[in-house]
Order: C-alpha cells, then structure tokens, then sequence
C-alpha cells in the first residue's frame, strides 16, 4: 500500500522533478564550460645528501652536500634552463603560458 501512494505522489510531482533534474543540468553545463581553468601550482622538495665514506669526515659530507645543493639551485636561476623548460612544455602542451619556476633553499641541503 505505501509503494502506490509513494508511486502516486511521484506520478503528481513529475513535471516538477523533471523541470528540476533538467534545468540543474543545463546549469551545470553552461557553468562548467565556461569556466576558465585555473593554473597549475606544483611543489617539490628535494633533499641532497652523499654517501659517508670512511674517508671523509662528517663535515666534508655535509658542505659537498651543500654545495651541490647551491649548484642545483643555481640552474635554475639561469635563463636558458629556464627557456629550454618552457620550450619543452609548450611541446607537450601547445597553449599552456610560461612557466613561473622558482627555487629556494630551506634548510642546508634541503630545496623546495
């Protein structure tokens, strides 16, 4: 008895849902293609570090770490590291804008 009644206030509301069901996903669509998507913010940390050798002391591995992590850090404050990147994404995504890459050491050998 209640599965007909609730079939029979569906049956009455049906040009109601109808409408509803159709309108939110016309609504939907437009809001959907018309919005402009949003760029892309990606973040990596990097962590350098070399093997210990028994030859080395402590301290020499630490500032070789160091080092190379300023090293890193100075590619990509070269413009045609840079450009080359750009170029290389422009190949894969042909109307993706530039790429804005920045590096900044966080702790000794550690970059993001």
């Amino acid at each position: 008895m209640e599965i007909i009644s609730h079939l029979n206030l569906l049956k009455r509301h049906l040009v109601v849902l109808v409408l509803i069901v159709v309108v939110s996903t016309a609504m939907g669509t437009f809001i959907g293609l018309n919005k402009k998507a949003k760029g892309v913010v990606s973040t990596s940390f990097i962590s350098i570090g070399a093997l210990d050798n028994e030859k080395d002391s402590i301290v020499d591995v630490v500032e070789a770490s160091d080092k190379f992590a300023e090293t890193v850090q100075g590619w990509f404050r070269n413009p045609k590291v840079l450009s080359l990147i750009n170029e290389k994404i422009k190949n894969v995504c042909g109307d993706c804008n530039d790429v804005s890459i920045s590096v900044a050491k966080q702790e000794k050998q550690n970059l993001v």
